[in-house]
């Protein structure tokens, strides 16, 4: 990407000026245009921003628009007491529905969002953009005009799931892969659904992890707005061995994307590497829904849990950090 410093001034003013933003009300209109974003992410999800909810934030979406036409889009979640909005916060976002916007677009939108959120009166704006951590964006950010808190944020990794069945396993670490072939020979059963009763199943391994490894994540309230939110875009995935559930994941879809979400895994689910078989189901599964990239969730570099995604070999990266809107 061309370093915005580069940019005449004239250019990226101009840009800015034609950036308007339009409020996105209906469920069907954010969802028709989060489908034509070729990068998505979770927290800028419909469904995730409902489930927000539930820790005292409220949603507002909007479209970016240059002569009438969407070139981004954001959900922003704002926090207010009687009506007053203190601080806005975006995650991931916003989207932007070119696979390589140009420069001054990006910064003319995030110019547009600061207008809208990060103005006096208004009440701060922190960002964790959509944007890779590199010189270029680290410098459009300040361009912008906002103040970066921390030049890495959130750290994950995907799996290009438009090639072949046989081009995505074979991309794997020989590891991984001989784990799949020793689940292959045992009488494991998959189970694949969204019921009540298995979300449920899913929500109390979850905060049973929680309380046994003593980590903080999200909560049951949470994860329930989030599925009935998410319809038929949650998908539990069960795996289960002599006849018990020994393993189970989530997976939520998003227009193009899925993210890899919460995790439980019994020790009999250990011992016969169910996270990998599951892992590699998930990736066929949602594959078969048209599913061009599944992320892997986040990695941290000193856990052996990130060492187990990175079996896969997929594309890590990191986004810029936390950026604070200033006058």
């Amino acid at each position: 990407m061309t370093d915005i410093a580069a940019l005449p001034g004239r250019i990226a003013a101009a840009t800015s000026a034609q950036i308007t933003t339009r409020p996105i009300a209906s469920l069907a209109d954010w969802q028709r245009l989060m489908a034509r974003v070729p990068a998505p992410h979770l927290t800028q999800a419909h469904a995730y921003g409902e489930a927000r909810r539930t820790n005292g934030w409220t949603p507002t979406r909007v479209a970016f628009e240059a002569g009438g036409r969407p070139v981004a889009i954001c959900q922003i979640l704002e926090k207010r007491i009687a009506g007053i909005r203190l601080v806005s916060r975006v995650s991931r976002g916003p989207l932007f529905l070119d696979a390589a916007p140009p420069p001054e677009t990006i910064l003319a939108v995030y110019r547009a969002l600061k207008r809208g959120w990060g103005r006096l009166g208004k009440g701060a704006l922190v960002v964790a953009p959509s944007l890779e951590s590199t010189p270029e964006n680290l410098s459009l950010m300040r361009a912008a005009g906002f103040r970066i808190q921390g030049e890495a944020g959130w750290v994950s990794a995907q799996v290009d799931l438009t090639r072949t069945e046989d081009e995505i396993i074979g991309s794997f670490q020989p590891n991984f892969r001989n784990k799949l072939r020793k689940c292959d020979k045992l009488d494991i059963s998959l189970r694949v659904g969204n019921e009540p009763e298995l979300v449920e199943w899913m929500i109390a391994r979850h905060e049973e992890n929680k309380r046994d490894k003593e980590f903080s994540a999200v909560d049951d309230r949470f994860l329930r707005v989030l599925s009935d939110a998410s319809g038929n875009d949650f998908t539990i995935l069960q795996a289960i061995h002599e006849g018990r559930p020994v393993a189970g994941i989530s997976v939520i879809r998003y227009g193009l994307g899925a993210e890899y979400f919460v995790a439980w895994f019994g020790p009999d689910g250990r011992a016969i590497n169910a996270g990998n078989y599951l892992l590699w189901q998930a990736i066929r599964h949602m594959k078969s829904l048209g599913v061009a990239t599944l992320d892997l969730g986040g990695l941290d570099p000193n856990t052996g849990y990130s060492t187990f995604k990175r079996g896969l070999r997929p594309r890590e990266y990191t986004l810029i950090g936390e950026c604070i809107a200033f006058l």
